[in-house]
């Protein structure tokens, strides 16, 4: 996986990241590369053969919810997020006002729900989802400190995701 090998922080509630299946937990998380800097917030579905994920069923829980989807589709227009889903097919997502479109080069694939998107992934493929801001690598460096109260007003923005994942 190419996000392994980048440096990055996670932000967790301590109580929920001493619970089992940390692999497929929800998060915060701070990434950076060599032309980026991308923070944000991350949930897992494992593959329908490994462990299960409370998280993952809570969310999705959630996100069927119209006005959940419709919340979480105002953020991403908003700080202008993009969503990720890596997986072994993965690729990005972007928001806009009247659907989530693919951002990838070629024929774009539009589809109205961020669920839709998800739901096209096979059952048995695991894949992370994650939703975050980028700022290229000049730009973050010119923030300086401030960069610190950037992610902090975006976690913020996203805990109703993290809540919705982690609350058992």
């Amino acid at each position: 996986d190419v996000y392994k090998r980048q440096p990055e922080m996670h932000v967790q509630d301590i109580k929920h990241r001493k619970r089992a299946g940390t692999d497929f937990q929800a998060r915060f998380f701070i990434r950076v590369d060599s032309n980026a800097l991308f923070y944000g917030f991350r949930v897992s579905r494992p593959d329908e053969l490994g462990d299960a994920s409370s998280d993952w069923e809570n969310f999705m829980e959630w996100l069927a919810q119209q006005e959940n989807e419709q919340v979480l589709d105002e953020l991403a227009i908003k700080d202008n997020l993009t969503c990720r889903l890596i997986s072994p097919s993965s690729g990005n997502l972007v928001g806009s006002e009247y659907d989530w479109r693919t951002d990838e080069k070629g024929q774009a694939q539009d589809k109205n729900s961020l669920t839709t998107f998800i739901n096209d992934v096979p059952g048995t493929a695991p894949f992370d989802l994650e939703l975050s801001a980028t700022i290229d690598k000049s730009n973050a460096v010119a923030c300086g400190s401030e960069i610190a109260s950037n992610i902090a007003q975006l976690f913020n923005r996203l805990v109703p995701l993290y809540q919705a994942a982690v609350t058992h």
